[in-house]
């Protein structure tokens, strides 16, 4: 599901955007509903495979194995412009990939 339909893009601009990355943040939510993310390195080669390492007992497994949907973000930071004035007036670009699964 797309919430800002001016901002989607299409699924070859997103792969390849995944191909340059090489973090993604992983976001879980806890039986309490609270969301625990969690950065990992990943490869992405026509599918996206995460390296998780050895992670079988952490709080991020526990969180899959009770509740499998997960939000996948990657992102890339560009320029920072500085506000003229005052410093909450800046602006930073990124772009940014968000998977839901």
């Amino acid at each position: 599901m797309i919430q800002n339909k001016r901002v989607e893009i299409s699924k070859n601009e997103a792969r390849q955007f995944w191909k340059m990355g090489k973090v993604a943040y992983v976001a879980t939510v806890d039986e309490e509903g609270y969301p625990y993310v969690i950065l990992f390195v990943y490869v992405y080669e026509g599918k996206l495979y995460l390296h998780i390492g050895n992670i079988l007992e952490s709080h991020f497994w526990s969180n899959i194995k009770q509740n499998p949907k997960i939000s996948i973000e990657v992102s890339e930071m560009g320029d920072l412009h500085p506000g003229k004035k005052y410093s909450y007036q800046s602006a930073l670009v990124y772009q940014s990939v968000v998977l839901f699964g």
